[in-house]
């Protein structure tokens, strides 16, 4: 049986969502619990994120998962997708 594959999502940009919320990157990566790198890096469209990572963002943007995710925007890490 081979190793599971993990499945990585492709984030949309979060900063209107932030500014919607006054936010800053430092305060919405600490409010997600990751770094503010991670934040960056998806806002730049430069990273996959796991489910759990996706989550955490769109609670602390009192947003569903779902509209965080770009259509189409899938990779499993066994692809080689960048990811935060």
């Amino acid at each position: 049986m081979g190793a599971a594959r993990r499945l990585l999502y492709r984030m949309a940009d979060t900063r209107p969502h932030r500014a919607a919320r006054l936010m800053t990157r430092r305060e919405l990566a600490s409010q997600a619990g990751v770094n503010e790198s991670t934040i960056r890096r998806i806002e730049h469209g430069h990273a996959f994120v796991t489910a759990g990572t996706l989550r955490c963002i769109a609670t602390a943007l009192h947003l569903d998962p779902l509209l965080l995710v770009i259509q189409g925007g899938e990779a499993s890490l066994d692809q080689g997708a960048p990811h935060a």
